[in-house]
């Protein structure tokens, strides 16, 4: 990048391309820009590269890597894995939609089961609660698995991440 053209660029905050220091928008990402012009920023909040002024934070200028971008994805997912795991929420935000459709077919097919023989044995009450805890126990075990994989999907690091979920499209933990 020559001094003519490094002047008039900026990176793209989150992903990380020049773009024209105008830009309110980047037209690889279609992200936001948090700030358009130097003049906008305040002079503490400046700092200097390669002999020109940049404005924003040190990070803002920064280009990001390839695994940052699936930060967001990593971390949805993650909570997603916890709060709604039985349910194989967390599958369908990586694109996995037959391992999703497979938690998801589990968890509801146990309740459906469970609270089906619960009301056809009701007259004994030992088998009708021996039952519903059987069928109960596979929306619990979805459960837990969802659990335990948002808990995975938290703790390891963008790059981790990216290359066993993003690249090899690993299903399960």
């Amino acid at each position: 990048m020559n001094d003519a053209q490094g002047m008039n660029t900026k990176y793209c905050h989150a992903c990380g391309d020049v773009i024209d220091i105008r830009a309110e928008i980047c037209p690889k990402c279609g992200v936001r820009q948090f700030y358009q012009t130097p003049q906008q920023h305040p002079p503490h909040m400046g700092h200097h590269m390669g002999g020109q002024q940049m404005g924003g934070s040190p990070h803002q200028n920064r280009p990001r890597s390839k695994y940052t971008q699936y930060n967001e994805k990593k971390i949805f997912a993650g909570i997603a894995g916890i709060l709604f795991g039985a349910f194989g929420v967390h599958k369908f935000v990586l694109g996995y939609q037959n391992t999703g459709i497979i938690m998801l077919a589990v968890t509801l097919g146990a309740l459906f089961v469970g609270v089906a023989l619960t009301f056809a044995l009701s007259t004994f009450w030992a088998l009708s609660f021996l039952a519903s805890g059987i069928f109960s126990l596979g929306g619990s075990v979805m459960g837990i698995i969802g659990l335990i994989e948002g808990i995975i999907y938290l703790t390891k690091s963008d790059k981790e991440f990216y290359e066993t979920y993003i690249a090899r499209q690993r299903d399960w933990f």
